[in-house]
């Protein structure tokens, strides 16, 4: 899902942000994410900076996780029209670095494991480009299929043979076909079935970054 720099996604009221835990906070690491096993997590790190070929992150700058349900997400992420954001699984937000997960997944199994790792490589992403991340319509989608692509890198190393991302081959940005070629605009990629064009823009089943505010620093 994509929205121009202006009307970033996510929040409608305050995401969780790491909080201080005793033993964690002294050794300078965030508190762990509740629910969600932290060697389940450290592994399916792993698996998005190996899969992707990007770099590894400190442990301190690691993307908290909140488990919300669909109609949950739907009003965080689009809080005006919740309806049009119905299909996400999952979205990462650039301002705090947090990752909102359906929780009716299972996070025990790997195709369910997918769509986490599918928000972890726009969390790398984000450290990799910062604010540039969204800048354009092509960006948007070039980012978005990277994260697709890995998404079925770890569904076919586990087995799965589910394959998802097949939206994207429907995908247009506003100045496709109209003589501009850099795909510069910052409007919303379209979906096109049969030559017709939906004008509305539309949630595919995860999300890439987006984030109601600026961006959180990021201090290696």
């Amino acid at each position: 899902m994509t929205r121009p720099h202006a009307r970033h996604l996510l929040v409608e009221t305050a995401l969780v942000g790491f909080a201080a835990c005793g033993p964690c906070a002294a050794a300078g690491r965030p508190a762990p994410n509740p629910g969600l096993d932290p060697e389940l997590f450290d592994d399916l790190v792993g698996w998005a900076v190996r899969l992707s070929g990007r770099g590894a992150a400190p442990e301190s700058i690691r993307p908290t996780v909140q488990r919300l349900d669909a109609a949950g997400i739907a009003r965080r992420v689009c809080p005006e029209t919740p309806r049009s954001c119905q299909g996400l699984v999952g979205v990462y937000g650039s301002h705090d670095r947090t990752i909102l997960l359906r929780d009716d997944l299972d996070l025990r199994d790997p195709t369910d494991q997918s769509f986490l790792v599918h928000e972890l490589v726009h969390w790398l992403q984000h450290l990799a480009d910062g604010d540039a991340i969204d800048a354009s319509c092509r960006r948007v989608m070039a980012h978005e299929a990277e994260a697709y692509r890995v998404q079925n890198l770890y569904l076919a190393r586990f087995r799965q043979w589910r394959r998802v991302g097949e939206v994207m081959r429907y995908m247009h940005c506003p100045d496709d076909g109209a003589g501009n070629s850099a795909g510069n605009s910052a409007g919303e990629p379209a979906l096109e079935f049969g030559g017709v064009r939906d004008p509305h823009p539309i949630g595919v089943p995860v999300g890439h970054p987006r984030a109601l505010g600026e961006p959180a620093g990021i201090d290696r």
